[in-house]
């Protein structure tokens, strides 16, 4: 092996874990911060949500090892991701499950750093991650085990801070999975075509002959309508938040076109804007009233 292909064999497994792609990783940690916005706030919690911020770059990282391992001969066939490296064999499977094992290793370490109950809860949350792919080969709905996943992060900070999962965390994972089914099928529409052909199922799938804006428009608000609830029962102050996030979903669903790859993958990387409106509400309005 040339010093060239060696220099590209070690850029792509530095690439595996997408580290370069923001809105996967801020998809993970907004709703743990959401988590520990619900009963803390920024000043006397920021050790907690630094350590959300890590953990959710790290475990980003490996369920995308994980999820393109299982996925790569599914992304030969998919116009989008025929060139990452384990899909093409730049990368051979052993080379991407020994990064994997560096950066659960490295999860783990940073889990170990909140309380045992909230240990726990990180244990399930990283079988739901990794299990993740293996949904799109079962059932319409993967967006919904996806939500189950993405948004264990919220159980995670309130057992750390409370000991016991809460009527107001429920209520914020249940907005967060409606906020994961809207985001993930606007991802999956960018692929939907080639999906069909090859039988990969998708919640687009079911959705794109039928009214998609309403469908979307309905996950949307109604994450945000419930992710409000959550803030509105521990006392936060929501209607500005609510306001500007119900603009945002609008303002997405007046200028989608899912018959266009490139606007559907630009919705869905906006919606890491959307989380950040709920995490102001949560950690931001908490801060400026406690303080």
């Amino acid at each position: 092996m040339s010093n060239h292909s060696k220099l590209y064999n070690i850029l792509d497994l530095l690439r595996l874990n997408k580290l370069s792609r923001h809105t996967g990783y801020m998809l993970v940690f907004l709703p743990c911060a959401m988590g520990v916005g619900l009963y803390g706030d920024l000043l006397n919690h920021y050790k907690q949500v630094l350590l959300f911020l890590v953990g959710a770059v790290i475990m980003r990282g490996a369920g995308c090892i994980i999820n393109d391992i299982f996925d790569r001969d599914i992304d030969r066939n998919v116009e989008r991701t025929k060139n990452r490296p384990i899909a093409d064999g730049r990368i051979k499977i052993p080379e991407a499950l020994m990064i994997f094992c560096i950066l659960s290793l490295a999860g783990l370490w940073v889990l170990m750093q909140f309380s045992w109950n909230a240990i726990m809860v990180g244990f399930v949350g990283m079988f739901l991650l990794l299990t993740y792919p293996l949904a799109k080969r079962i059932t319409f709905w993967p967006q919904a085990y996806l939500g189950f996943a993405f948004n264990i992060g919220i159980f995670i900070a309130v057992m750390d801070a409370k000991s016991e999962i809460t009527w107001p965390a429920i209520v914020l994972y249940v907005g967060c999975i409606f906020w994961t089914l809207y985001y993930d099928t606007l991802y999956a529409f960018a692929d939907v075509k080639d999906d069909k052909k090859i039988g990969v199922k998708s919640l687009a799938c079911v959705v794109e002959k039928k009214n998609y804006k309403l469908w979307l428009g309905c996950f949307g608000m109604l994450a945000n309508t419930i992710i409000s609830y959550a803030f509105f029962l521990t006392d936060h102050d929501v209607i500005i938040g609510f306001v500007c996030a119900s603009l945002f979903i609008l303002w997405q669903m007046i200028t989608l076109n899912i018959y266009n790859p490139k606007c559907c993958l630009w919705k869905f990387t906006m919606n890491s804007y959307l989380g950040i409106i709920w995490v102001m509400v949560a950690l931001i309005t908490n801060t400026i009233v406690r303080n």
